[in-house]
């Protein structure tokens, strides 16, 4: 603010098509949604915000509440040294009352799986190997309709990032506004549940 410096956060599921085009279906209907992600051994501690973030994007809703007490009441060890990660789930809520429940489990690593509902919509979005979007709807008797989706590299968004910059002034990350939000209680709520567990007097959180 003292600089007037604009600034965004590398949250770049926002930038993908598919996301986008579900957001634009969600705020049709104006339905509150149900968001869950289930994987194993992705990173629940350093990657949670990247699909709270996708949540709030998807609703156009700012983070109500976070609640960390379904996680697995162990440590693990994270890829980077000095730092930790979490097994289980993180839920929450929105201002509009959807809600998430975002899911690790404590086994060998696997793709994500993610989906979105309404009332009238369903969206199954998995990532990984196997990238495709499984989407049924109310009006079509829930038959679903099958699409493959290809997320893109971060090489590839930075291009688009660093070009919309320039040109437009403007880009599809969220702001450091819009991040805040939810970055500052799962924060919190991490660095609770890691003294909790390990009985270590600290303010600081070591997670990535």
């Amino acid at each position: 603010k003292k600089t007037k410096t604009p600034t965004w956060v590398n949250h770049p599921r926002r930038m993908m098509l598919h996301y986008q085009q579900i957001k634009n279906e969600i705020a049709k209907t104006k339905e509150r949604v149900v968001f869950q992600v289930i994987g194993g051994n992705w990173g629940l501690a350093c990657n949670s915000l990247h699909f709270i973030d996708l949540c709030s994007f998807l609703t156009g809703e700012i983070v109500e509440e976070i609640d960390l007490n379904w996680l697995d009441k162990i440590i693990h060890k994270s890829k980077r040294e000095n730092y930790i990660e979490f097994t289980g789930s993180v839920k929450g809520r929105m201002k509009d009352n959807s809600s998430f429940i975002i899911t690790s489990f404590d086994e060998e690593i696997s793709d994500i799986t993610i989906s979105i509902s309404s009332s009238s919509q369903r969206w199954i979005i998995q990532e990984g190997r196997a990238q495709k979007n499984i989407y049924l709807a109310k009006n079509n008797n829930f038959n679903e309709e099958v699409t493959i989706i290809k997320t893109a590299f971060q090489s590839t968004l930075t291009t688009k990032i660093v070009t919309d910059l320039f040109e437009l002034g403007n880009c599809d990350l969220p702001t450091y506004e819009e991040a805040f939000v939810s970055h500052v209680p799962f924060i919190k709520e991490a660095l609770n549940k890691y003294i909790e567990i390990t009985g270590i007097e600290t303010n600081t959180c070591p997670i990535t």
